[in-house]
């Protein structure tokens, strides 16, 4: 047993020299051989009035702006200069947007060399060529940037490596993205004009009425609680069918069917489902963003329907 013991114990040893001879030898000779490249990286976030992105109901006010410090071998200052392409994918549009060199360069906060840029939502409208009816809002504008080295290297997204988008680097030399984003802010009390028509022999004439209508903003973004979508012409027409004031102040939805859930997708309103009498309802319509209305309109599964307007009190 000793002598087991004393054989693999000098086997053992053995094996942790040859592992470290090998470990001593093995300094990854290649590193000096490696090519070493450049990236720019943004300090703090790219930002401005609506965040990364470009706000399609306000091309004047919306803008982003960023700083990037540069970061190479020799502290960043290899870097000669620093292109950006703005691209709009539905109509395959690119254009430079950007440029600057090393003698324009600043110093960041961490002493590396760094850039300045500011974009409007009409500079990059103007740069593209586009007009306002050729984007909509869901969109987005994709930039590509490219570092261009003294020594005439150029490092791009088509040569820089992947791994250089993780967080840690904060990295835009390969890409990086501006949405086109539609906020929604219609919660609040309306008036409303409706007119519409019944396939009901109470009512064969064209009717029009006037009420009061509450968006309560939902869960989910650009999704409301809308108090009555009929805005008062299921009353006009069907009080004799109970749907009366208790009726419309009931706040169970399960109880009061004129009540539901409307949609804001970049200001195109839709909403649909089983109204007071048990039949499908769909609603379609457009916000009037300027004039503070909203307009949509509404058929039941009886062919009854209406036009409404809501102005924002």
């Amino acid at each position: 047993m000793k002598r087991f013991n004393y054989i693999s114990s000098l086997v053992l040893m053995t094996m942790i020299f040859m592992a470290s001879c090998a470990e001593k030898e093995r300094i990854f000779p290649e590193f000096e051989t490696l090519e070493k490249g450049a990236f720019a990286r943004v300090v703090g976030t790219i930002n401005g009035p609506y965040g990364q992105n470009f706000n399609y109901f306000d091309v004047p006010g919306s803008n982003v702006n960023m700083e990037v410090e540069f970061y190479d071998e020799n502290q960043g200052k290899n870097v000669e200069s620093f292109t950006i392409e703005v691209a709009h994918a539905p109509t395959n549009k690119k254009a430079q947007i950007a440029q600057t060199t090393s003698a324009n360069f600043g110093t960041s906060v961490n002493g590396l060399p760094n850039a300045k840029f500011n974009f409007t939502f009409q500079q990059v409208l103007t740069t593209l060529g586009l007009s306002f009816d050729q984007i909509a809002g869901g969109q987005r504008f994709v930039f590509n940037s490219t570092i261009k080295m003294k020594d005439g290297r150029v490092f791009n997204s088509a040569n820089s490596a992947a791994a250089l988008d993780l967080p840690a680097f904060n990295n835009i030399s390969r890409q990086f993205n501006i949405n086109i984003i539609c906020p929604s802010n219609l919660a609040g009390t309306y008036t409303s004009t409706t007119t519409g028509t019944s396939t009901d022999g109470c009512c064969p004439e064209v009717t029009t009425v006037e009420s009061i209508v509450t968006l309560t903003a939902g869960s989910a973004a650009g999704t409301y609680t809308i108090s009555d979508f009929s805005a008062g012409m299921y009353k006009k027409w069907y009080e004799v069918y109970d749907i009366n004031d208790a009726y419309l102040a009931e706040k169970d939805r399960t109880k009061n069917k004129t009540i539901g859930t409307i949609t804001d997708a970049c200001g195109n309103i839709s909403g649909g489902w089983e109204e007071p009498f048990g039949e499908d309802m769909t609603i379609t319509g457009m916000t009037i963003p300027s004039e503070n209305k909203i307009t949509y309109q509404w058929e039941n599964g009886y062919g009854d329907k209406a036009t409404v307007t809501l102005t924002k009190q």
